[in-house]
């Protein structure tokens, strides 16, 4: 989940090299952003590396580097780097376990888990004293350690390859060697070439800056090491040393998003979900017709997805239950999806959903899945999942720059409503420009949703009841309320709430409820809800002249589709402004919750 780059320069550069990869992590740091650093060598001159970390976001590193004590010229002297942004895994955040890490000749940084270290830790422990708690130090000095005793810096990464167990990548720096290297083990690493001969080595094609013309992505067991005399690539696969087929790349067709006017980019992709839904079912049934698919051909299909993307496979789930379908339809974690046992037919179709096709959990169940048909639906293109599945559909809806999923929750949505057939080609162009519509009607009650929010600034707990498909929105809605308030909040269907969830309701509780066709079923739930004490704000898709209770506020979401997945959409982008709300009423950080990353790239 973490965040990774190394640049070796041929020459020295009129741009600082430490200039450079911030502006490279800037790119990625939604993979973490807990700490961060830089180290700079030079392979031309012998002076001593730089190593400067600080916890806490890209701009803190670049403010320490702007000292008076880092600023000084031999900075402009280096032309090997590497650096990191942390998600933390193994050690708590802190500024020595933050990366590069240190280990007598060798600077480290890494992204992935070390599933072994403890174990190599203990082998290690009579001729190194480790520092931090992280499982990197432990491969740093497996590494060095290797270096003593083989003839070449590669032949010791190669080495480490036969100790490492589980999912991650590293890349690292021999200062005595002046020497660059690289090892793949399952998460994505991609190398990138200029045509001045320079190199960058990524973790996420998004850290490339526009010089950069051909890249190579590393397959699993590889190690590329890299000097100013050579380059090499190995493969344990192949077990031998293998050329670098270098593809053609643009990367001026991915940049980050600017914020414009909005205050946030997570408020930004909120409001760009309108041109979104008016335009997306154009390129996607284009994509469709050229897909040479046929759904109905299969006994069964499986939808399987985390956190949003999972949602959203549960609400198109539900959809098809309720209209009926001749195969079986099923939803999946895929965190759950490699534990079950169930017997599946051989004529199934998996449908993996991932925003950036990069997620640990998901790309996993393809080796579960073995040789049964894959659709996979992702909005990176040159992403792993991308490249792994026997069908593709490409979101394409540019960078989603908030670690909460808004506008690709919507954009699976959509998709998965359409490869399922859940309209009629007449209606799809009318009707989703009316959904549109309705979104930014939805939208304009931002300002009064915040007010009433206002009211209750000092609940404790949020439960969200509806029935049916809103339930399943509702789902969504937690999941969004959880990441950016971090207040604790459930979605129950509002049938249950009597079953023991009432339990929870006091003052200090606001129960969100959306109401739709089982609006009277649900307002009796509610009166149970303010009977104990509880705050209520209600959000309903039709206006109804009996709506003027006294007792709790209602919002109304006008839904004048009828698409099926057009309630649950509603339902949920109230949910992203609710969220988004309480977080700024809080003063959050919306763009960047705690703890969390927007690629989750370890199981």
């Amino acid at each position: 989940m973490c965040g990774i780059v190394g640049i070796f320069d041929k020459n020295i550069k009129a741009h600082s090299i430490s200039e450079r990869l911030c502006t490279a992590l800037h790119f990625i740091e939604y993979r973490g952003y807990d700490s961060c650093g830089v180290a700079m060598f030079s392979s031309f001159e012998d002076i001593q590396p730089q190593l400067i970390k600080t916890v806490g976001e890209v701009k803190k590193l670049e403010m320490k580097l702007a000292s008076s004590y880092y600023s000084s010229n031999e900075v402009s002297r280096y032309n090997i780097g590497i650096a990191h942004t942390r998600w933390a895994t193994h050690g708590v955040v802190t500024e020595s376990n933050a990366h590069p890490i240190n280990v007598n000749d060798i600077y480290m940084v890494h992204n992935g888990v070390l599933e072994n270290y403890l174990t190599l830790k203990s082998t290690l422990a009579s001729d190194y004293q480790f520092s931090s708690g992280t499982d990197t130090e432990v491969i740093a000095a497996l590494l060095d350690k290797e270096m003593k005793v083989s003839e070449t810096p590669v032949a010791a990464a190669i080495a480490t390859l036969n100790y490492l167990k589980g999912i991650g990548s590293y890349i690292a720096v021999s200062h005595r060697y002046s020497v660059m290297i690289v090892v793949c083990i399952g998460t994505p690493m991609i190398i990138g070439k200029t045509d001045d001969d320079d190199f960058y080595v990524v973790s996420d094609i998004l850290a490339f800056p526009h010089t950069v013309t051909s890249t190579y992505h590393m397959k699993t067991d590889e190690v590329f090491c890299i000097s100013n005399s050579e380059r090499i690539l190995y493969s344990k696969q192949r077990n031998g040393f293998i050329s670098m087929d270098l593809l053609p790349f643009k990367a001026e067709n991915i940049t980050q998003s600017e914020l414009g006017t909005y205050s946030t980019h997570t408020e930004k992709e909120i409001y760009e979900q309108v041109k979104i839904v008016q335009s997306i079912h154009l390129d996607i049934k284009q994509k469709l017709l050229t897909l040479n698919m046929d759904i109905t051909q299969y006994d069964e299909i499986v939808m399987i997805g985390c956190g949003s993307s999972f949602n959203a496979c549960n609400i198109i789930k539900e959809l098809i239950l309720e209209r009926g379908i001749s195969c079986i339809v099923s939803a999946e974690i895929a965190s759950e999806f490699s534990i079950r046992k169930r017997h599946r037919s051989n004529n199934t179709l998996y449908i993996l959903v991932s925003q950036s096709g990069e997620t640990a959990d998901t790309i996993k169940c393809l080796d579960i899945i073995g040789e049964c048909d894959t659709l996979g639906i992702v909005n990176r293109l040159h992403s792993r999942l991308a490249k792994s599945t026997k069908y593709l559909i490409h979101v394409d809806i540019g960078v989603e720059v908030g670690v909460a999923s808004t506008k690709s929750f919507t954009s699976h949505l959509i998709i998965l409503s359409m490869l399922f057939g859940l309209y009629n080609n007449e209606e799809i162009s009318k009707e989703c420009s009316t959904i549109a519509k309705n979104i930014a009607s939805t939208l304009e009650l931002w300002p009064s949703i915040r007010e009433v929010l206002l009211r209750y600034a000092t609940v404790s707990k949020i439960l969200i009841i509806g029935k049916g498909v809103s339930y399943y929105a509702g789902v969504e809605c937690a999941l969004k309320i959880k990441e950016l308030t971090y207040i604790p909040t459930e979605a129950i269907p509002s049938g249950e709430l009597k079953h023991g969830h009432i339990a929870l309701v006091d003052e200090k509780t606001l129960v969100i409820a959306f109401f739709d066709e089982y609006r009277d079923k649900i307002k009796n739930n509610v009166q149970e809800v303010l009977a104990r004490g509880g705050n209520v704000v209600a959000f309903d898709t039709n206006r109804r002249i009996d709506d003027n209770s006294t007792e709790f506020i209602t919002f109304h979401t006008a839904n004048t589709s009828n698409l099926p997945f057009s309630t649950p959409l509603l339902n949920a982008i109230v949910g992203q402004i609710l969220a988004v709300a309480i977080a700024q009423m809080l003063d959050l950080n919306v763009d960047k919750p705690r703890n969390l990353a927007k690629s989750v790239t370890v199981e």
